[in-house]
């Protein structure tokens, strides 16, 4: 994504996703929220702090990939897609 963020930023963002993810899970009715609540400083710091990930260009050849085993926690990756 863009140059890495501050600390506060970077809270900030897993905030947003952390919230995100419990609006999914409970739109769908469905879902763990807990699992995607507990891995977003991960994904924040991961995407907006460390990755090379641009949103617009998911497939381009100079990004980062990123793969998630923990499939319960698939709300906080589509929050960091959103966020981004």
């Amino acid at each position: 994504m863009a140059t890495p963020h501050n600390v506060a930023e970077l809270k900030d963002a897993a905030n947003r996703m952390r919230v995100s993810s419990v609006e999914m899970t409970s739109a769908a009715n469905s879902g763990h929220p807990s699992s995607s609540v507990s891995a977003a400083e991960i994904m924040s710091t991961l995407f907006f702090g460390e990755m090379r990930y641009d949103v617009a260009h998911p497939k381009h050849v100079a990004a980062d990939r990123f793969v998630l085993s923990k499939g319960h926690a698939c709300p906080i990756l589509y929050a960091a897609w959103y966020d981004g």
